[in-house]
């Protein structure tokens, strides 16, 4: 049997890395090395919060872990004119405002991934690491054809092997196996932007509950 390969994978978070590292290894043909780099966070206390939780998990199934210095100044130069919060709540999917806030989200998210995904191809040629991932694709919530795309142009002009992927369909699973686990479970991506949207969204969806729930009140 060959000697598996090692793998740069940048990981996002605990959550999502639980549909990555048990069928690494159990599939045996890649060697993870978790490389945590999320400069989007908005504050070093959350991003030292989400990297414990990493640290811990990789740890207990003996992946190495490797830890980018926090510098959200980096991420805030990497995004400049593509500021501001674009909430996507549900209810208005299909009118111009959701498109345009669509749009600019992906815009912004684009210009994030390219941001992580080259710190990680940098950390791959540095260490020696011939083929870099990422677990972003796991989350629903993200824009996995921009995260494949930007992943395939990184690896190309760092001359590495690049590993895309779509397993939004076992999000499902990094929930139930993240919660089995007692894991710390972020409410939204990382950003100040991403923060702002999640809540906008969240009380869009709260005021629609209670309105449907007066509906059914006798005498409504």
């Amino acid at each position: 049997m060959s000697k598996p390969k090692k793998l740069a994978l940048h990981t996002c978070c605990a959550p999502c890395s639980t549909v990555f590292l048990p069928e690494l290894i159990e599939e045996g043909q890649f060697q993870p090395v978790v490389f945590y780099a999320n400069d989007n966070i908005d504050t070093e206390e959350e991003y030292d919060k989400r990297l414990a939780v990493v640290r811990e998990y990789a740890q207990s199934l003996g992946v190495a872990v490797v830890a980018k210095p926090y510098d959200h100044q980096a991420w805030q130069k990497a995004v400049v004119g593509l500021e501001g919060a674009a909430p996507l709540p549900e209810s208005e999917r299909g009118s111009e405002e959701y498109q345009v806030n669509l749009d600019r989200r992906r815009a912004r998210c684009a210009a994030c991934y390219d941001l992580r995904l080259s710190q990680t191809a940098q950390f791959a040629k540095a260490y020696g690491i011939k083929v870099m991932g990422s677990t972003l694709a796991v989350s629903p919530y993200q824009f996995v054809d921009e995260i494949n795309a930007i992943l395939l142009d990184v690896a190309k002009a760092y001359r590495l092997k690049a590993a895309p992927c779509d397993l939004r369909d076992r999000y499902h699973l990094s929930i139930e196996r993240s919660r089995a686990l007692h894991m710390y479970r972020q409410n939204y991506c990382g950003c100040e932007y991403s923060k702002a949207e999640a809540e906008s969204e969240r009380q869009v969806r709260k005021a629609a509950r209670q309105a449907a729930k007066a509906a059914l009140k006798p005498g409504a």
